[in-house]
């Protein structure tokens, strides 16, 4: 039993921090110029977000749903799963998000004007902030290659956490509870991986749960 139990989450991983970070600056140097235009969809969702214009919500709804699928296919599949074959579990989960992101936001037209007086709303448009310009300035403010940047639409990290704000900003009702779970589950699983790499950055998915949760425990008219 000691054997079985005595394992931790560090005797999981099957490849180096080194391996890992090294995956973001092969995909964008064999991306370039995506990744920057999928930024510049994540960077300006907000200012789309809060206008009264339904087509451009709608617009950049279904561009941040290619983003979604974008990730899931290039770095899950032709990156990530390579060295680690769980991340291959989570490849139709992306498939699906931006399905139902694509339908539900663009489509059927569900996402709605954002508000930033409501908590809720207020939430969602930091973490769209954190994903569309925080994530790809931490190479400069850290130090990291500038290879390696996650960028929003390429790196499922940021692509997640930018989903999760626009769910919260733009959505309301039934279709909230449809498009929380992916991007929830995905958060959890990086922030484990990146704490068992010892990686500061597991910080990041970890307060998108916390801060969406809090923001639907919080969701009350004016709150």
């Amino acid at each position: 039993m000691e054997s079985l139990f005595g394992y931790a989450l560090q005797d999981m991983l099957m490849f180096s921090p080194e391996t890992y970070w090294r995956l973001f600056e092969v995909e964008n140097r064999a991306t370039m110029p995506v990744p920057l235009l999928l930024m510049a969809v994540f960077a300006l969702a907000p200012f789309f977000f809060i206008t009264p214009r339904p087509v451009m919500i709608r617009v950049c709804i279904s561009l941040m749903a290619i983003g979604c699928a974008w990730s899931g296919w290039r770095f899950l599949v032709l990156s990530y799963q390579p060295i680690l074959p769980v991340a291959g579990w989570f490849v139709p989960l992306f498939g699906l998000q931006a399905c139902l992101l694509f339908w539900l936001g663009g489509l059927c037209g569900f996402a709605r004007q954002g508000s930033t007086k409501q908590t809720r709303g207020a939430i969602g448009l930091t973490l769209i902030g954190v994903a569309g310009w925080a994530y790809p300035a931490m190479a400069n403010m850290t130090g990291i290659d500038r290879w390696r940047t996650e960028f929003p639409g390429v790196a499922p990290d940021p692509t997640m956490i930018g989903v999760l704000g626009a769910v919260l900003l733009c959505f309301q009702g039934r279709p909230v509870w449809v498009l929380l779970p992916i991007p929830l589950i995905w958060c959890g699983f990086s922030a484990l991986t990146l704490y068992a790499m010892g990686a500061w950055q597991a910080v990041l998915p970890a307060a998108a749960i916390a801060a969406t949760l809090y923001a639907v425990a919080s969701d009350k008219p004016g709150a």
